[in-house]
């Protein structure tokens, strides 16, 4: 990888200052210069084109929705928005513009600054894999490669308030993912689809509804399509099943259970936010065969119903906040061991 120019956009100077001191002393960084607002940045963007840009939201003169349309009708660069956990609608409005992932506040106030550096270079590195641009092929095929045997899975549970978490958690992939990715978002049918088109669009790799009989491979994701559950046979392929007499349809619980017995130890199961206890009994599934079990905390988390359940059976390896369950799936997607260092409980 080329050294790096990077753009910091932010009207904060504290926040300038931070980004700066995270990303200088890496290796891959030629430069970082900063703006105050979209219009100085625009300008200075067209002087000497950014190989990455990190971009505040909210600013004076000109807005970051606003600097993002300009920006992205003249350069490919990947941009990260800087926001916090709590704007995350916003993040997924810049996301329909053309931003490329999110990236913590300093100020986020249930995050030491650590780990929020960790967030910044892991991230921004990954992003910088980007400018690499995807083939278009119509999702068919993009990003795959033969399978490896061992490829790691990622099962995913949400409800009430996944949708701008599992976007957010998506987009800290990497361009072409080692893992699978199987999502569970309580939904009715008919909006399935056009969630999994819309990710599809802003992200490098394939996301499409779940089919009967697909094989699972990495570089995909999946998601359980609306008033149906998702679950997988033996052999690793999906199968459909009805979900109109169950309680919660898309089920996770069935997602988890039937991963798990595909998988074993190569899952990790993920329970998000949302009312209930959905995932509960998957989750002791997971960890029968092997799996790893992460909830989100209670700090994030929109509703917290789901992850509580989850880690009240003792089966929850960790408890993390979004932006840490985000680095973990980096991992994992990367090949590279789970640390455990920000297990929080």
């Amino acid at each position: 990888m080329r050294k790096a120019r990077i753009l910091v956009v932010d009207d904060s100077p504290y926040v300038r200052r931070f980004l700066r001191e995270a990303l200088e002393p890496e290796p891959w960084v030629a430069a970082v210069e900063g703006a105050t607002n979209g219009q100085t940045a625009l300008a200075k963007a067209l002087h000497a084109p950014p190989d990455l840009v990190t971009l505040d939201l909210h600013m004076p003169v000109m807005d970051g929705f606003t600097f993002l349309r300009l920006f992205r009708a003249r350069f490919r660069a990947p941009v990260l928005v800087v926001s916090s956990h709590a704007d995350l609608e916003n993040v997924e409005r810049a996301m329909e513009l053309g931003a490329n992932g999110f990236i913590s506040k300093p100020e986020d106030p249930y995050r030491n600054l650590d780990a929020i550096v960790e967030e910044v270079r892991a991230k921004a590195r990954n992003a910088l894999e980007l400018r690499v641009p995807r083939a278009e092929d119509g999702g068919a095929g993009r990003g795959r490669h033969p399978p490896p045997r061992d490829f790691p899975v990622i099962a995913i549970g949400a409800s009430s308030g996944g949708p701008p978490g599992l976007q957010y958690l998506l987009s800290a992939l990497p361009p072409t993912p080692l893992a699978a990715v199987l999502i569970a978002q309580h939904m009715p049918a008919g909006f399935t689809e056009a969630f999994a088109k819309r990710l599809d669009r802003v992200l490098p790799f394939p996301v499409r509804e779940g089919r009967e009989g697909a094989a699972v491979g990495p570089g995909e994701v999946w998601i359980a399509p609306g008033g149906r559950h998702l679950t997988v046979d033996p052999g690793g392929r999906l199968r459909l099943e009805d979900g109109a007499q169950s309680l919660y349809s898309p089920s996770v619980d069935r997602l988890f259970e039937t991963a798990a017995a595909a998988f074993g130890a190569r899952l990790t199961a993920v329970v998000l936010t949302g009312m209930g206890r959905d995932g509960a009994a998957g989750v002791e599934a997971v960890k029968a065969a092997g799996g790893a079990v992460i909830a989100e905390s209670e700090n994030t988390a929109v509703i917290h119903g789901m992850p509580r359940q989850a880690a009240a059976t003792g089966c929850v390896d960790e408890v993390l906040s979004l932006p840490e369950i985000s680095l973990r799936l980096l991992e994992l997607a990367r090949g590279e061991p789970l640390t455990g260092s920000t297990a929080l409980g």
